[in-house]
């Protein structure tokens, strides 16, 4: 049983094997290089973060 697909007078267009396509061409590539970059600031700054409204080097007070 054969299933031929008549596409009005234009031939089938085939994609390009995934395999050839460059990774670094991918979007996807590039927002896993960015998490991972922003990852590694995160942690090599030991997370010196600041809370809102709070001046460095000034204390919480404490909560009553």
């Amino acid at each position: 049983m054969s299933h031929e697909h008549s596409h009005s007078g234009h031939e089938h267009h085939e994609h390009p094997p995934t395999g050839k396509r460059r990774i670094h061409h991918d979007w996807r590539f590039w927002a896993v290089i960015a998490m991972i970059v922003g990852m590694a600031i995160y942690v090599m700054t030991m997370d010196d973060a600041v809370a809102p409204g709070v001046k460095p080097g000034q204390e919480m007070p404490a909560a009553p």
